[in-house]
């Protein structure tokens, strides 16, 4: 009978010290994960409106949309950037959206807008901002968008 009890025992063990040992990344604990859908809101020189970013990220780059709504220049756009997965910290641009992803990783990154510009990329969108699990306020420029070019602003979005 202590047999018995014992190597029950022992396989129960041994079977629960197996199942914790698989490889389930869905619980990486390596930095700060900034996946999922964002809603917000922007604002800019007295005008406001909400918005939506959809995010996806691998190790620390972010790519993605945002649908604008209420903008009298601004339309939908690119995400794409790199994230401190550390820190929270991040430079992200916004680009035009008929802009393929092989497109986006021969110029990200880069800081000249010019490059930019000669790759045939019309509208440009720079924000700096810091992410935490839940929330993101950001600063955002407009580097490139008609007649927006140079307004400054804020997004501000939770995690939905």
């Amino acid at each position: 009978m202590k047999n018995s009890f014992l190597i029950i025992f022992i396989m129960s063990l041994a079977l629960s010290l197996l199942g914790s040992c698989g490889d389930d990344d869905s619980s990486d604990d390596s930095g700060i994960n900034v996946e999922g859908a964002w809603f917000g809101e922007w604002e800019r020189e007295g005008a406001a409106g909400d918005l939506l970013f959809t995010i996806e990220q691998t190790n620390d780059v972010i790519r993605g949309t945002a649908i604008i709504n209420g903008s009298p220049c601004l339309s939908d756009f690119q995400i794409w950037g790199i994230l401190d997965v550390n820190t929270g910290e991040t430079n992200l641009l916004g680009l035009d959206l008929n802009i393929s992803n092989n497109d986006l990783e021969d110029l990200y990154p880069t800081d000249s807008v010019e490059e930019l510009r000669e790759s045939g990329i019309e509208h440009i969108l720079r924000f700096d901002g810091v992410f935490t699990e839940t929330s993101f306020n950001m600063d955002y420029t407009i580097v490139e968008w008609g007649a927006c070019t140079n307004a400054t602003g804020v997004f501000d979005i939770d995690l939905q």
